[in-house]
Formats: C-alpha cells, structure tokens, sequence
C-alpha cells in the first residue's frame, strides 16, 4: 500500500499509540505459543492493549494503511471478548484450536476471493462442524457456543474483509458491524 500525501502526522500517531505498549508486544512476541490461546489473563491483557491503542488512533482516519490497523485491533477485540468472556470455559475445555484444526476443509483458492456466496457455504459448514463438537462438552452450554459461533464468524468475515481491502485497497469493507451477528 503506498502512502497518500498526509499520512505521515497519522502513522505517526498510530505509533506514538503503540510506543508505551512496546515492551509488552516484544514480550509477547518472544514467548508466544500456541498453549498462550488458552491463558485468559495474557488474552484479556491482549485484548486491553489492543482497546487502548484502538481508543488513542481514534475514528476520524484518512489513510488506509491506519484503517486496516485499527480494523484489526477492532475486529481482534469483538472476537477477543467473546472467546475470553464466559464462553471461555466452553473454549478451554473443549479445546477448540483443536476442534477447529480437525473440522478444517480444503482451503479457498485465491481467484474464490469476491465469491461471497462460496465463502458463506464453506464458512458455515465450517462452524457446524464445530458446533457439533461443542455440543459433546459439559460447559458448552448453548449460549457459550452461539458466543464462540459469533466470533468464529466474525473472524472470517474480518478476515476476507482485510485481504479484500489489501487485495483492491477499498476501504468499504474495514468497518465491523457487530450487529451482523446478533442473529447468528
């Protein structure tokens, strides 16, 4: 993405956001493993420092490499509460990274990017599939799955939203409506 004329004063202020959290980011990148999904005190620390930088860029953004940050830390976050909230406990014991891993298909090929019908059906047999898992588990209880079904899709959808925005640098899809799962 090259940058437009006036996003210096903007990435810079992205930066001065991130600047006090370094040290924690650079801990965390060093000990990261894929145990850390299951530590809820390191993931809502995640999901705080990810607020507090979001909260300090702000809303009014011109540029769009400050878009897709802050379309990330936002749509990190939606996912983030709903995982380590109470269906947290339906997400540990279930190990769901796992669930996850074995109902996992073929993946999209690239030119299937904008089929959006495609997308939908491979998503959602995709998270039947772990539904159906859930199911099994004692402490998923129903509205801790529909909480992690929520995220799931919203993770996806945030997902192909930033590799579109990458992909034909339109900004239109960087905005999470969190409403579009309520009635998931």
């Amino acid at each position: 993405m090259p940058i437009k004329d006036g996003c210096f004063e903007e990435h810079r202020k992205v930066l001065e956001c991130v600047e006090p959290h370094e040290p924690f980011i650079n801990l965390l990148e060093s000990n990261l493993q894929q145990s850390s999904v299951y530590n809820i005190g390191l993931m809502r620390k995640v999901l705080q420092v990810s607020k507090n930088v979001s909260e300090c860029i702000g809303e009014d953004l011109q540029c769009d490499s400050s878009k897709l940050v802050t379309f990330a830390l936002n749509a990190g976050g939606y996912v983030g509460d709903k995982i380590y909230g109470d269906a947290f406990h339906c997400f540990i014991n279930a190990q769901v990274p796992e669930i996850m891993e074995n109902c996992t298909t073929d993946d999209l090929d690239p030119s299937e990017l904008y089929n959006t019908t495609l997308i939908d059906e491979t998503k959602d047999k995709y998270f039947e599939c772990i539904a159906q898992q859930l199911y099994k588990v004692p402490s998923c209880k129903i509205g801790r799955i529909v909480d992690l079904y929520k995220a799931g899709h919203a993770a996806v959808d945030s997902y192909f939203d930033g590799v579109r925005f990458i992909d034909r640098a339109d900004p239109a899809g960087l905005n999470l409506d969190e409403l579009k799962y309520c009635d998931i």
